[in-house]
């Protein structure tokens, strides 16, 4: 075992007189700028109160809660929850090529701020039979900054 460890001790004595450093040391490589282009920044103050006064990246953060079901920016395609680019206004249960329940189908309705902020409170409660296993965000301030993001991000060309 002596001996294993004065071969390692005189290898990395070997590397350094060479200005070379041992794997373990080596400096990590930089990575590579990402190619994907960030969006640009985003402003509630042009929102209808209360959303005007959102904090947006905490809106985000609560969307990434909402994003392994659902995508909202451009082009953004249907997942096991349908695409809310474009979503307010739009009559609930009619986004482009995606298969809704029951529920959803037969619903009559719009969204609009005020009716996203009630079916994300408790989407079971809301529309009963519709198939969204979100338990929903009990916190009236988490609402508003996801509606606030989603205000923006769904409308985003």
């Amino acid at each position: 075992m002596r001996l294993r460890a004065g071969f390692i001790f005189v290898a990395m004595l070997g590397l350094a007189a060479c200005g070379q450093q041992p794997a373990e040391q080596a400096a990590a490589p930089t990575p590579a700028p990402s190619a994907k282009a960030e969006a640009p920044p985003m402003d509630a103050s042009a929102l209808p109160a209360p959303y005007n006064t959102a904090d947006l990246v905490k809106g985000q953060q609560q969307f990434a809660r909402c994003a392994s079901c659902h995508a909202a920016g451009p082009g953004a395609p249907n997942r096991t929850g349908p695409s809310l680019h474009g979503v307010f206004e739009r009559k609930a249960g009619t986004a482009p090529g995606f298969s809704y329940s029951d529920a959803f189908t037969k619903a009559e309705f719009h969204w609009d701020a005020a009716t996203m902020d009630q079916y994300i409170t408790n989407p079971r409660s809301m529309l009963p039979g519709n198939r969204m296993a979100f338990v929903g965000i009990k916190d009236p301030e988490d609402r508003k900054n996801l509606i606030a993001y989603l205000l923006l991000e769904t409308h985003r060309k």
